[in-house]
Parts: structure tokens; C-alpha cells; sequence
């Protein structure tokens, strides 16, 4: 089988939003209308990201989560505030297949393994964003700004912990459409087992093939999928099956539409 390749839908109070490293908030639209988008162009898996539940320590919108994943025909991830096996439990209620833990993870590491144990570990992804300091040096952003752990270490600690999936995502690459960190991705698929989703900087479907050989078991991006041109109009977009096929089978070298025009960008 292909790599699976996920768009990502980043959300605050309800909106569809799209960041650039995790800055320069954008807004994009309704996110249940995303979803249909990505329904009818047959996406393989979603990944539903309310980006402002844990900064602002809003609870868990489980009645807006339940209307978009009831929009949805494919498989949907949620990360946002999801703390406690019981917020676990109440996502998949509602129709949530697997929860994504970034934040908790740094407080209360058990909360990966109670979640895996009830639930099973293919139901838990746990999630790292890898930003670059100095000189070059990566570690993962912890949520109160301290000093984070490398990225190699963190990655093999969450697999050992019981989680099913990693998504591993480069802060300083994402929303950039300029390539993938292909060496963070080689160094943890050296580290662990468990499948990695790669996500940060994609901008071509070169760029997800270049990421899957570096090791990744599945592609995501976000403002691939979601912005159109060099003035980055909003246009929710998808690679068709066979663009998929041909790309993370054979490799090409890039992936390309027509604007309204006809002058491709």
C-alpha cells in the first residue's frame, strides 16, 4: 500500500485557520466545508487541530468536533486539550477515530499509555513539534517555553509509552511550501517502530515522495492543501487518486493545477 497523505485543519473558535510556523495566523473559511471538500476529493485521513484549546485553555468543543467529523468519510485525528483518558473517551463517542496528545504528554506522560491500554495504541497519536534554535540544535517545544528534549529521545519515549503513531512536525518548515526536514525524519524512523506522519514544509507532491523515502509511513500538510498560487488564494485541493498513485509509487517532480485562467502555478 502507498503512503497515506493527510491534510491537516487547523482550527480556533470554530474556524478554519492556516499558520505559518506556527505564526502568521490566517483565516481560511468554514471547516465543515473543508471537510466536505476533502470528502468528495477522497482524502485518506484527516487531522483536526484546534490550535488555541490548550494556549488558552478553552475546553474541548465536542459539539463542534462531532459536526465536522459527522462530515467526514475518512478517518479523523483531533488533537487540541486533550488531557485525560475521559476526553479520549468522549472524542471517540462522538466519532473521533484516533486523539492526538502533544501538550499533555510534558505534564502527564502516563496519559499516552492509559489511552493505548483502554483504547488500543492505534488510537493514540502522540504528537511533537520540532523547532531549531541556535547553531542548529532541534528539540521539541514544550508548552511553558522551557527548554525542550531532543526530538530523537522525546520520539522513542512517546513509542514507548504506548502510542501507536507519531506526528512529527517541523515548526520552522511549516506553512513554508519550501520541502520537508527530511533528516528529522530519517533520525527518528532510526529510532522507533511505530509509524511516523511527517508534516512541515510539504509544497509538491516531490516533496511528500522525498519524505516517504526518508522514512515516513504517511504525509501531512496543510497549506498544500489549502492555499492556491504565489498569492496564496484560498482553494481547498487534493491530488486525485491516480496523481497520488503515480507520485509514491514511481516519483515525479511535481504536482501542479490550472488557475482559473488556465495559466498553471
Amino acid at each position: 500500500m502507498r503512503a497515506r497523505v493527510i491534510p491537516v485543519v487547523q482550527v480556533a473558535d470554530r474556524y478554519m485557520v492556516k499558520t505559518k510556523a506556527f505564526k502568521e495566523q490566517t483565516y481560511v473559511g468554514d471547516a465543515v466545508n473543508a471537510v466536505k471538500i476533502f470528502n468528495e476529493k477522497q482524502a485518506d485521513e484527516l487531522v483536526l487541530l484546534d490550535i488555541e484549546a490548550t494556549s488558552k485553555r478553552r475546553p474541548i468543543d465536542f459539539g463542534f468536533i462531532e459536526d465536522v467529523v459527522s462530515e467526514a468519510f475518512m478517518p479523523v485525528a483531533y488533537g487540541g486539550g486533550v488531557t485525560t483518558s475521559a476526553d479520549a473517551r468522549r472524542l471517540f463517542e462522538v466519532g473521533v477515530e484516533k486523539v492526538a496528545i502533544n501538550s499533555a504528554t510534558f505534564a502527564s506522560p502516563e496519559v499516552v499509555s492509559a489511552i493505548a491500554e483502554e483504547y488500543g495504541a492505534q488510537a493514540v497519536v502522540a504528537s511533537l513539534d520540532v523547532e531549531r534554535r541556535r547553531f542548529g540544535a532541534e528539540q521539541v517545544r514544550c508548552p511553558d517555553r522551557r527548554k525542550g528534549p531532543d526530538p530523537v529521545a522525546w520520539a522513542a519515549a512517546l513509542a514507548a509509552a504506548g502510542a501507536g503513531e507519531l506526528l512529527v512536525t517541523s515548526a520552522a518548515d511549516e506553512g513554508s511550501r519550501a520541502g520537508m526536514n527530511l533528516e528529522l525524519i530519517r533520525r527518528i524512523r532510526a529510532a522507533v517502530s511505530i509509524p511516523i506522519i511527517a508534516h512541515g514544509g510539504a509544497g509538491t507532491l516531490a516533496h511528500l515522495t522525498e519524505a516517504r523515502d526518508a522514512g515516513a509511513a504517511a504525509l501531512a500538510a496543510g497549506t498544500m492543501f489549502t492555499f492556491h498560487g504565489p498569492r496564496r488564494a484560498v482553494l481547498i485541493q487534493y491530488p486525485t487518486p491516480e496523481q497520488l498513485d503515480d507520485a509514491l509509487g514511481t516519483g515525479i517532480e511535481g504536482w501542479v493545477f490550472e488557475d482559473i485562467e488556465g495559466e498553471g502555478k
